[in-house]
Order: C-alpha cells, then sequence, then structure tokens
C-alpha cells in the first residue's frame, strides 16, 4: 500500500530526527528535537551554539567520520569566513572528509594578516578623513 503524505513526512521526521540524535550523542552535545530552525525537519539545526545541516549530520554518521573531525571542519569554515567577508570558498562536509584541498595554517595566517593590514589602513584612512574634514570647518 503507497504511504500518505502524513505518513511519508512522519517518516522523513522520525529520519531526520534520528541522525541529530545520533550526532548529538556521538559529539556528546544535547539532543533536542526541536532544534531544527524554523520547525523545518531536515534543514539546519542549532545545536549547541552551532549550526548544522542535515547534510552535515548525515556524512558525519554515514561516514563514521572521527568524533573531532566535525570541531575541525566548523573552526575551519568560521575561520576562513572571516577573512574578506566571506569571499572564500569553504569545501562542504562530505569534501572535507574526502580530504579535499583546503588551505593550510600558514596560509590561513597569511590571510588573516593581510585582513588585519586592510582594516588597519581603513581605521588610517578614517582618521585622515576625520582630521581633514575638521580642518576645513575651522
Amino acid at each position: 500500500m503507497k504511504p500518505t503524505r502524513e505518513e511519508l513526512k512522519l517518516n522523513y521526521t522520525t529520519a531526520c530526527n534520528a541522525y541529530m540524535a545520533a550526532f548529538c550523542e556521538k559529539h556528546g552535545f544535547d539532543y533536542e528535537p526541536d532544534a531544527w530552525v524554523g520547525g523545518t525537519s531536515g534543514g539546519i539545526a542549532e545545536i549547541n551554539d552551532l549550526f548544522v545541516s542535515m547534510d552535515d549530520m548525515r556524512a558525519d554518521i554515514d561516514r563514521d567520520a572521527p568524533e573531532e573531525e566535525y570541531a575541525k571542519y566548523y573552526d575551519y569554515c568560521l575561520r576562513v569566513h572571516s577573512i574578506a567577508d566571506g569571499e572564500l570558498k569553504t569545501p562542504n562536509y562530505k569534501s572535507w572528509l574526502r580530504g579535499c584541498p583546503r588551505m593550510n595554517e600558514e596560509q590561513i595566517a597569511r590571510m588573516e594578516e593581510l585582513q588585519r593590514d586592510i582594516r588597519d589602513a581603513e581605521l588610517r584612512m578614517r582618521v585622515e578623513i576625520d582630521r581633514l574634514n575638521n580642518l576645513k570647518q575651522e
């Protein structure tokens, strides 16, 4: 017999919650079935101040990723996204687990240094603009 839409939805929600529960247990997080952002099962869940996609949870569980690997991936993405207003691309977690190309610590540190140089230069320019504008008003 063909399942009803309601049964399909219930099965999907149950499967999504099972993946989230397994992910939480594996990583020592508290499992909250209502952690789905916007109440949408299978999308993004807010788990212990992390935003984790269903794809990432599935990859982590299905590939039996090392316990510490998701934290490394998440930290890498946060750090890289903070450089150049998010212009640097980051891999998805499945690709990360396959060993895709990524920046090493030296490359990230260099990009962060360049970002600091840009911000310092912008600050110096703003100070100089303010100084010049104040001269004109006197």
